[in-house]
């Protein structure tokens, strides 16, 4: 569209960046929540009960009671009577469905478009371009093109724009060829499309497929010659027709990244909070700041990165970038950290000077302040632990926006508005249906953005670092700059994801970058995967390896080096890991590696 035209769009396509997640099941899925819940777990779980991974072999029928034999097993396997046993069941892809709402010339919505109300015509085209991008990963260390030889155009995955319309159309396949017109020519299946039975579109990913035209190049890399992945991105667009009259909506995009190991777990920094800040943040209708909705959910993801770290166990089981601001509280490990502990939290939101609490919280607002880097760069960060270096990840700040929120609450000029009574970590979170009308289109966008990361882009989890920069997006003049940002024209399908590690499974392998053995090197992917997990029901402190047995030794961690054993064994296992839910705790889910009865648990 004409990024420069006037008039508001009547018709916006939303999220504006929705994410889809690769999974090997290839006959069940589910819906990403609609709605930014923290909690949030599919129905039926992250694994079918019903399927067997592709390539599981059962044992011999003579071992398992009587029951049907599986199409195309070998080995004479069956599949038993009841579920499946944990260990060969897949794991699910998960979808993400767009929603079309009309917006009135003030830029209000006063509806959203279904079959119900307009015929809608669905296009959209998937691409990977990874092979056909730079050898370099974001350190500025390697020069010129991943794969020599190859064209481009060979080395691009593209599906090409397909449409669908009509209620519960599909699934329509969406994939291309890599390395059309050579002896190495092959199909990649990048996705499916479909329409709900009320016509609105669902993108489904790839299948967490990876592969190689040539053995000989080892995955050992960040970016690896002459591998591919079907991961990918692309662009939504709809067609709508009222009555006799057809317009075109304002387009979104789709990313199709890894799977969402650590759901509860957000980036300091998340892809929303990225775009959000890049793209004009609050403009020139900046909102006081609010302590319940600004400050207290960066000071709970800050506490749930336990899970993705060293330990949850505060910092016994080494350094961790979250120096003691742990979910479960370890005030007297570390008095400056727990913030949900019940004797720091009051006085965090407090404004009322005769408050026995205020005091404290004065001096600990004050303190939280100066720990953080200063975006513009002002304050060079002196090292971890010390003024000026949180978040403690190399080439992380926070963002302008947030930077703002923290030296609003140092000031004391935020709302104090922490419901009374409200436990402090209570995130009091509404289902989809429960949110009115006017706050659906922001609520889409942090459902999916705010789940992905936002930085450092070494190169990226999601999405890479072309969404750094401004010049990515535009904005169409929506009074809500929470859902008024879309990714500029310019930006072609495959470029958001062209950066990234190939295959993806490598870069969840990262764990330390540039200078692994020092004290300045910390964790390149908070949130993005877990390190230590808590494996049991009977609590936190059973905590253990995420990637047992893989780990060689017992607090040891796969993603500790980028030796070619290690990557091999992500992308041998990447489905087969365990998923972080809500239980009683928050514990280990849905894992179907088996465990080694040697490893110390």
């Amino acid at each position: 569209m004409d990024t420069t035209q006037q008039a508001i769009p009547p018709f916006q396509i939303f999220p504006a960046i929705g994410l889809a997640r690769v999974g090997n099941s290839r006959h069940y899925s589910y819906l990403g929540s609609e709605a930014p819940l923290i909690d949030y777990v599919p129905e039926g779980g992250y694994r079918p009960v019903a399927e067997l991974a592709e390539g599981s072999l059962l044992p011999p029928q003579s071992v398992l009671p009587p029951g049907n034999p599986q199409p195309g097993l070998p080995g004479g396997g069956v599949t038993p009577p009841g579920p499946i046993p944990i260990e060969f069941r897949p794991l699910k892809r998960m979808g993400c469905r767009f929603r079309i709402y009309e917006f009135d010339a003030s830029g209000q919505p006063v509806r959203e478009l279904t079959s119900a109300n307009a015929q809608i015509e669905w296009t959209v085209q998937l691409v990977n371009k990874k092979a056909a991008g730079d050898a370099d990963w974001g350190l500025g260390l390697v020069a010129g093109p991943l794969n020599v030889g190859p064209t481009a155009a060979q080395l691009t995955i593209d599906s090409g724009a397909q449409t669908i319309s009509g209620t519960s159309q599909g699934p329509l396949e969406l994939g291309g060829n890599l390395m059309s017109g050579t002896p190495d020519q092959r199909y990649v299946k990048l996705g499916d499309i479909q329409t709900d039975a009320r016509g609105r579109l669902i993108v489904f990913g790839g299948h967490g497929d990876t592969g190689t035209w040539d053995a000989l190049f080892a995955p050992t890399a960040m970016r690896n010659r002459n591998w591919y992945d079907d991961t990918s991105d692309g662009i939504v667009e709809a067609r709508v027709t009222i009555g006799r009259q057809s317009y075109e909506a304002l387009s979104a995009r789709i990313v199709v990244g890894p799977p969402d190991y650590a759901h509860p777990c957000l980036a300091p920094v998340t892809l929303f909070d990225l775009a959000f800040d890049r793209s004009g943040g609050w403009g020139a209708t900046v909102p006081q700041t609010s302590f319940r909705d600004h400050i207290h959910p960066i000071l709970h993801r800050t506490a749930f990165l336990e899970f993705t770290l060293f330990s949850v166990r505060g910092m016994t089981q080494g350094r961790t970038p979250k120096h003691g601001h742990g979910y479960i509280a370890n005030h007297d490990m570390h008095p400056d950290g727990a913030f949900f502990d019940s004797r720091v939290f009051p006085g965090l939101h407090t404004l009322d000077t005769t408050d026995p609490a205020f005091a404290e919280g004065e001096r600990r607002r004050g303190l939280y302040f100066d720990m953080l880097k200063d975006p513009s760069g002002a304050l060079p960060p002196l090292g971890q632990g010390q003024i000026h270096s949180m978040p403690a990840i190399e080439g992380l700040t926070y963002t302008p926006v947030q930077y703002q929120y923290f030296s609003d609450l140092a000031a004391g000029t935020f709302a104090s508005d922490w419901p009374p009574g409200r436990d402090p970590d209570d995130l009091a979170q509404p289902a989809f249906r429960d949110i009115p009308l006017a706050g659906r289109p922001a609520a889409l966008n942090r459902a999916s953005m705010d789940f992905a990361v936002g930085g450092p882009f070494y190169p990226g989890v999601e999405v890479g670092a072309v969404l750094d920069d401004p010049a990515s997006y535009f904005r169409v003049g929506l009074p809500d700059a929470e859902s008024d940002f879309r990714i500029s024209d310019a930006i072609e399908p495959g470029d958001l994801t062209g950066s990234l590690a190939v295959p993806w499974q490598v870069g969840m392998n990262q764990h330390n970058y540039q200078h692994p053995t020092e004290a300045s090197a910390d964790n390149l992917w908070p949130s993005a995967r877990l390190v230590r997990v808590a494996a049991k029901r009977s609590g936190a402190s059973d905590d253990t390896s995420w990637t047992r047995p893989l780990t060689q030794t017992g607090n040891a961690d796969i993603f500790e080096n980028q030796k070619m054993t290690s990557n091999q064994n992500m992308i041998a296992n990447w489905s087969k890991l365990g998923l972080l839910a809500p239980m009683k705790l928050y514990i280990e889910t849905s894992r179907s590696l088996q465990e080694d009865p040697n490893f110390p648990i």
